[in-house]
């Protein structure tokens, strides 16, 4: 009994470690301790530390191994999409090759080190695991507070971290209601800080249709609900919304979804057309796409990359089919637009992934998250997915470590569920 205590001990640790460094964003962390050279993803190197030792301890279960082979067919076919862009770049363009190669690697780990894992552990260890995520999300909340009231003066702070909470503060806290102060912790971005706020609230709401309610869950999906409507995330605010709309609601017949479409699709786009309305105004009356892009601006800044991938990649039909290569956008457009864009510039949104492999391999991604929406059978674990989506896919890029993790870990809560408890809510 000892050892098996001691056993399970050890691996919660292990595992509490791993989903740290998930967490952590590389430009994020860099711009915390002020450190200027390649960030080392500990996440990977970590988890190919321990992983011999959860085979070991059989902290997985494989039972469904031959259901999600399609997984593994997907995963293979996207990783070896990464590395042949990765040579066509090397081959056709200026890229420093380094670049795209990192890139791939990086991609691939994600794929194989983080989803595939976390896809098959088993029920105990996840439901820790998801728990521990709630415990780091309340700290993120905190030390965000601490950050903004160190910038107001009100609590003692270092001056070094002060210089950096400001700096962020001025650069990130202009919102629709006008200058609200914020900054993403250990994130690089008050976006995906919220989107990890937001995974949190779902967590706590999963466990919450897992194990039951108590009061302690309930005060915590207020604060996490609170944070995330704090942080003024159009993309976020909006996936927030609709979750909330369609978490409960029985889809006893397909014709309800198709009736409640129109509601969706209005829930989704209403908040980002309100923050964004005189951007849209401008593209549609002024379409000067280069003065949106060159300035900044949230929604031109998008569709001038967008536009500019396109355009680069219609150069070229094997860049086309297979992109411009990972990470080789920045360089190309840095180029285009020197002193004003850097090797690491990107398409800032899902429209990474069609820049990086280009319509294949995008054709191939979409594919792999329509696969899991499929595989998806209880209602609410659908609508947490979809949430994840309109929240993520409009923000940086494709391929956070702790964004891998919970789709991941959304298909396994899933697993638990029999069919006929679909309909529960």
């Amino acid at each position: 009994m000892m050892r098996s205590l001691r056993k399970f001990s050890i691996l919660k640790l292990l595992l509490s470690i791993e989903l740290f460094f998930c967490i952590l964003s590389p430009k994020g962390i860099k711009g915390l301790i002020g450190y200027e050279g390649t960030y080392p993803n500990p996440q990977f190197f970590f988890m190919l530390f321990i992983l011999p030792v959860l085979l070991y301890l059989k902290v997985f279960d494989f039972s469904r191994i031959k259901k999600y082979r399609v997984f593994f067919i997907l995963v293979l076919l996207i990783c070896f999409l990464y590395f042949f862009s990765t040579l066509t770049a090397i081959n056709i363009t200026s890229v420093n090759a380094v670049l795209p190669l990192k890139e791939s690697v990086r991609q691939s780990l994600n794929y194989f080190i983080i989803f595939l894992p976390f896809l098959f552990l088993k029920e105990g260890y996840l439901i820790f695991s998801l728990k521990t995520l709630i415990a780091y999300g309340l700290f993120e909340i905190c030390f965000v507070i601490y950050g903004i009231l160190g910038f107001l003066n009100i609590v003692p702070i270092t001056k070094y971290l002060k210089e950096v909470v400001k700096r962020e503060i001025y650069a990130q806290s202009w919102t629709i209601l006008g200058f609200v102060p914020k900054w993403g912790g250990t994130f690089a971005e008050t976006q995906m800080l919220s989107t990890f706020l937001l995974i949190c609230f779902i967590i706590v709401d999963l466990l919450e249709f897992k194990c039951g309610k108590n009061r302690f869950l309930k005060v915590v999906k207020l604060i996490f609900g609170a944070a995330v409507i704090c942080l003024f995330s159009k993309s976020t605010i909006s996936a927030f919304v609709f979750y909330l709309v369609f978490r409960k609601i029985n889809f006893e017949k397909d014709l309800k979804y198709v009736m409640l479409i129109p509601l969706g699709i209005l829930i989704v786009i209403f908040y980002p057309l309100l923050a964004l309305k005189q951007e849209a105004i401008e593209i549609i009356y002024r379409g000067d796409l280069e003065q949106l892009g060159l300035s900044y601006s949230s929604l031109g800044e998008r569709v001038f990359h967008l536009v500019n991938v396109l355009n680069f990649m219609s150069k070229n039909l094997l860049q086309f089919f297979f992109g411009l290569g990972p990470r080789t956008y920045g360089t190309l457009i840095s180029l285009k637009y020197r002193g004003v864009f850097n090797e690491n510039t990107n398409c800032i949104s899902v429209f990474t992934v069609l820049s990086d492999i280009g319509f294949i391999g995008f054709a191939a991604f979409l594919i792999f998250l329509l696969v899991i929406y499929y595989k998806i059978k209880l209602t609410k674990v659908k609508i947490a997915y979809i949430t994840l989506l309109i929240s993520y896919l409009p923000q940086i890029s494709w391929g956070h470590s702790i964004v891998i993790f919970f789709i991941a870990s959304l298909i396994n809560y899933d697993r638990w569920w029999e069919r006929k408890d679909e309909n529960i809510y």
